[in-house]
């Protein structure tokens, strides 16, 4: 099939163009700090416009997996470089980046039926399931449960297990993220909280992130659930901010 010819669904096809673009970069064929081809380059390998090209390599550039020279070129960015926990919060790296060194371990990862929640969410009745415990010092102090769609059942354990979320989505599954809401609470253990090693009442900080394509697909809904004992969040600010202007009140959840 001619590469002209794979851009014809009824997505935009600035997305498709990313996706593509972002699967052969984790794939190798595009290497960490390599130039990309140009942008006529592009346009004529895939068949599409160059403001096609330009659009998709601009949601790459948001979403950190490009960087953008003026005058030079595009190019892939560095491997395992930090992302911008404004974007897009990679949980893992951020452990890292401070000297620690979390061990974490998959507990599940399996197709399931939806709640109401979720399935909102997802639009769709069932989905993958995965949990995963994070430790430090052998000290259980992080859960998370992700909710992907249904397609995510074709990727083996051992992947799912060697990969974050994020990677998942965008390398394994070829969807780009484009788009994502974080939501930060105080609660309780709960249900998690054998896995915390903590009671059911202890309190615990949630932080919910819920991502969708360029196009509105939904992606993922992942819950990380943290000892309150244990963690703390500090998020980098340019400029003046507001510190009420994100409150609401809570949704209610029956």
């Amino acid at each position: 099939m001619p590469e002209s010819t794979v851009y014809r669904g009824l997505r935009p096809r600035f997305e498709e163009l990313a996706e593509e673009l972002v699967r052969r970069i984790g794939v190798g064929e595009f290497r960490g700090r390599e130039r990309l081809p140009s942008e006529p380059h592009l346009a004529k390998q895939f068949g599409v416009g160059r403001e096609t090209v330009r659009d998709a390599l601009a949601v790459l550039a948001k979403r950190g997996v490009v960087r953008r020279r003026r005058g030079v070129g595009t190019f892939v960015a560095a491997p395992n470089g930090r992302r911008d926990i404004t974007v897009m919060p990679a949980f893992y790296e951020s452990l890292l980046a401070q000297g620690l060194d979390p061990v974490t371990r998959l507990l599940d990862y399996r197709l399931v039926t939806l709640d109401d929640d979720v399935r909102g969410m997802l639009e769709d009745d069932t989905g993958m399931l995965l949990v995963r415990q994070y430790l430090l010092e052998n000290s259980p102090f992080a859960v998370t449960r992700a909710y992907l769609p249904r397609d995510a059942a074709n990727l083996a354990w051992s992947v799912a297990e060697a990969n974050p979320i994020i990677r998942l989505v965008e390398v394994h599954l070829g969807v780009v993220i484009a788009r994502a809401e974080l939501t930060v609470r105080a609660a309780v253990a709960g249900v998690d909280a054998e896995l915390l090693g903590a009671a059911a009442s202890d309190p615990v900080l949630t932080m919910e992130r819920r991502s969708w394509s360029a196009g509105g697909r939904p992606l993922e809904l992942t819950r990380c659930t943290l000892r309150a004992d244990a963690f703390e969040f500090s998020l980098p600010v340019a400029g003046p901010v507001s510190i009420v202007d994100g409150f609401r009140r809570p949704e209610s959840r029956g």
